[in-house]
């Protein structure tokens, strides 16, 4: 009788750090972990940051065997792709995976409402690295603190999935808050991923981690709801990607704090919160009293929302308690940073490691559908086989379907034949990191991250899930750069 693998052999109750670069199937592995416990009639909750809940269900649901194992799982949806997911007991929407709080509200309403079930319940959060691109690592511990002692206190176990990061110690910070963790490996292009237990038992060994193929899957209800045009904040054609990056940054909101009667560290939270959503805040002495300490949300002379900056401060704060008062389950996310989670964020002088993270965001979706078209600039083209994986991550987009453009000054490209290529030694790819994804018809979702070099391995630009911007900077690309050139 073969003996099961260190990895079959966990017990369920272990809250383990699961850390594997991008797209090497690892979601399955937790998919496998939720479907265990679905099966033995646990209540499972998935936190989701990219994959809307109406796709994750379905995708679960076709990997049970057991006729209503679905029905004791609960999503926790912070792609801010399902508005209309309230009619549904098992899902809960969050705006954006920059709601921290929003997240962890969410997650504990859903235990309330779904009850322990029989077995140990389990937890997948999908991923901390999205997360970390919102905000920050310090708001991420201490999110992460907070649902990790609310699993303690539900005897739940849980896997939360971190993409490694080469030069950093995020990996180290978090670690700590688990009791172990699974690293995985891409074994060299070759065979099946690996893995190995780290905190857990004797066996440091790698090991193969047999994953099976998933289905690509087809346009779930968000998809196509989110697919709308909508209303360009900039004028078209564009005429640069500098232009258009100048264009982003001018088309930014404003916050006007009315009146305001608070201290400076207050008005600090706020600027530092807002600045990632690409929303300027000053603040503005009226001629009259009231209203007093108000937020009002601008876009040009345009009001757009308004909301207490007291409510503005304790939602932003509620996620760095270490835990989440039950009383505050009520809470209501203020209008106005509703209103400005607008699937539009800037980034301003980021590292490459910033860079790094925002481009999985959209590479992901294009692996996702497995179709579409990719835009990639490189700055140089050799690039493609310069920073770890991403040589890996582009053959797997390329041959899963996805048409693949490179973009940079002239430079050798390993498996050239699987990319259009696009070599310019002109200022404006060399000075240029993009990737930009147009899904095709068949489903999928669109993204794009623009910027420009600002200084050695630093880079000022935005990010973006509005189609009709994503629509625009592809059309900018192919009429710039052909394919026949």
């Amino acid at each position: 009788m073969a003996m099961p693998s260190p990895l079959e052999s966990l017990s369920p109750d272990r809250r383990l750090l699961v850390v594997a670069p991008a797209m090497l199937g690892t979601r399955r592995l937790t998919d496998r972990y939720l479907v265990g416990g679905l099966e033995r009639g646990a209540t499972c909750v998935l936190v989701t940051t990219d994959t809307a809940a109406d796709r994750a269900t379905e995708r679960l649901a076709a990997a049970t065997e057991t006729d209503d194992a679905i029905s004791r799982l609960g999503v926790v949806d912070a792609t801010g792709q399902s508005p209309d997911s309230a009619a549904d007991d098992n899902v809960e929407s969050v705006g954006s995976p920059a709601d921290l709080t929003g997240i962890g509200i969410a997650f504990q309403r859903l235990f309330e409402r779904l009850g322990a079930g029989t077995g140990t319940p389990r937890v997948v959060v999908d991923s901390l690295s999205t997360l970390i691109v919102y905000s920050d690592v310090e708001r991420v511990y201490r999110f992460t603190n907070t649902l990790t002692n609310l699993l303690d206190q539900v005897d739940a176990g849980g896997r939360f999935l971190m993409q490694p990061d080469a030069g950093s110690n995020h990996v180290d910070q978090l670690e700590a808050l688990f009791e172990g963790r699974i690293d995985v490996r891409d074994h060299d292009g070759e065979g099946p991923p690996e893995y190995r237990l780290m905190g857990i038992g004797d066996d440091r060994d790698w090991h193969p981690l047999e994953v099976p193929k998933a289905p690509v899957a087809g346009p779930s209800a968000a998809d196509e709801r989110f697919r709308s045009t909508g209303s360009l904040p900039v004028n078209t054609p564009i005429e640069s990607l500098h232009a258009l990056i100048e264009a982003m940054d001018e088309a930014g909101y404003t916050l006007v704090v009315c009146n305001y009667t608070g201290d400076e560290a207050t008005l600090g939270t706020l600027r530092e919160h807002f600045a990632r959503l690409n929303v300027g805040v000053r603040t503005a002495t009226l001629s009259t009293p009231h209203p007093t300490d108000a937020a009002i949300l601008h876009r040009d002379a345009e009001p757009l929302a308004v909301s207490a900056v007291q409510d503005l401060v304790s939602y932003i704060q509620l996620s760095d308690l270490d835990d989440i008062d039950p009383a505050a389950l009520d809470i209501t996310r203020p209008d106005v940073l509703a209103q400005a989670e607008r699937q539009q964020y800037t980034v301003e002088n980021g590292g490459k490691l910033a860079m790094i993270r925002i481009s999985r965001l959209v590479e992901t979706r294009a692996l996702e559908a497995g179709s579409g078209r990719l835009h990639a600039g490189f700055q140089r083209l050799d690039r493609v086989d310069d920073e770890q994986g991403t040589r890996q991550l582009y053959e797997r987009l390329a041959t899963a379907g996805v048409d693949v453009h490179v973009y940079g000054t002239p430079g050798a490209i390993p498996n050239e034949e699987l990319y259009t290529v696009h070599a310019d030694a002109g200022e404006e790819l060399a000075a240029s990191w993009f990737v930009v994804y147009v899904p095709d018809a068949a489903g999928g979702r669109a993204g794009a991250l623009v910027s420009e070099e600002t200084g050695p391995d630093q880079y000022s630009g935005f990010w973006t899930f509005q189609p009709a911007l994503v629509d625009a900077t592809d059309e900018y690309l192919r009429r710039t750069y052909p394919a026949d050139a």
